[in-house]
C-alpha cells in the first residue's frame, strides 16, 4: 500500500469544495446574526458593477483571480483544520498548553509577513492574486477601482471566517479523538472543559448548550 498516496486520498475526500461552500456559508451566517453583512454586500456589488464594464480581457484577469481566491479558500481549510486538531491534543496531554492557539498557530503564521512566505502554496497564489489586482486597478477609474478594493476586502473576510470556522472544527475533532480513545472511567468532558471555553472565547464561537462531543466506544 502506498500510504502518501493513501493519506493524500483522504485528504482529497475530507477537504472538498462542499465543506469550502459549508465554511463560507457559516461565516455568512455569523456576519449576518452579527448584522455585518456590509462587507459581503459591497463584494456582490462590486462584481455586478466591474463585470459589467471589463474588456473580455480584463474579465479574464478576473475570472483567474477569484480562481485562485478559491483555491487559496481551500487551502487556509486544511490549514487551520490541523492546527485546531493540534490544539486539542496539546491542551489534553501538555499541562502548560499554550494561550491563545488560534492567534498564534494560525493568525502570526498565515496572515502575517514574512512568516506566510513558508507555506509556499498559499504565498504564491496570493503573489498571483496582487498581481493580477494590480494590473486590473491600474486600468480603472476611481469609481471602478472602489468597487474591485470591495472584491478584495470580501475575499479577506472570507479568508478569516474560514480560518476561524475550520480551526474549531478540527479542534472539535481532537476532543471527538480523545473521547474515543480514553480508557472508561475517565472524563474528558472534566478535564477539557475549562480550556475548550477559553479557545471558544477566544474564537468569538458560542458553544452554547451543545456541549463537548461525545463518541461511542
Amino acid at each position: 500500500m502506498d500510504i502518501q498516496a493513501e493519506l493524500k486520498h483522504m485528504s482529497d475526500e475530507i477537504f472538498h469544495e462542499e465543506l469550502s461552500k459549508k465554511m463560507l456559508d457559516a461565516s455568512l451566517q455569523e456576519m449576518e446574526e452579527d448584522d455585518f453583512l456590509i462587507p459581503e454586500d459591497e463584494y456582490n456589488e462590486g462584481v455586478a458593477e466591474l463585470t459589467k464594464i471589463f474588456r473580455d480581457d480584463q474579465r479574464a484577469k478576473f475570472d483567474q483571480m477569484e480562481e485562485l481566491c478559491k483555491q487559496n479558500i481551500m487551502y487556509l481549510i486544511k490549514f487551520a483544520f490541523g492546527r485546531g486538531l493540534y490544539t486539542a491534543l496539546e491542551q489534553y496531554f501538555v499541562e502548560q498548553s499554550q494561550e491563545e492557539p488560534f492567534r498564534k498557530l494560525v493568525e502570526e503564521q498565515i496572515l502575517q509577513y514574512p512568516e506566510m512566505t513558508q507555506y509556499s502554496e498559499y504565498f504564491d497564489r496570493r503573489e498571483q492574486i496582487h498581481g493580477l489586482y494590480r494590473q486590473l486597478k491600474a486600468e480603472l477609474n476611481d469609481e471602478m477601482k472602489e468597487h474591485l478594493i470591495s472584491v478584495d476586502v470580501g475575499w479577506e473576510n472570507r479568508e478569516y471566517g474560514v480560518l476561524r470556522h475550520s480551526f474549531y472544527l478540527g479542534y472539535r475533532a481532537g476532543l471527538a479523538l480523545l473521547e474515543s480513545v480514553t480508557p472508561e472511567g475517565e472524563n474528558i468532558q472534566q478535564d477539557m472543559d475549562d480550556k475548550a471555553l477559553r479557545t471558544e472565547k477566544e474564537l468569538c464561537i458560542n458553544r452554547g448548550h451543545e456541549g463537548l462531543p461525545v463518541i461511542d466506544k
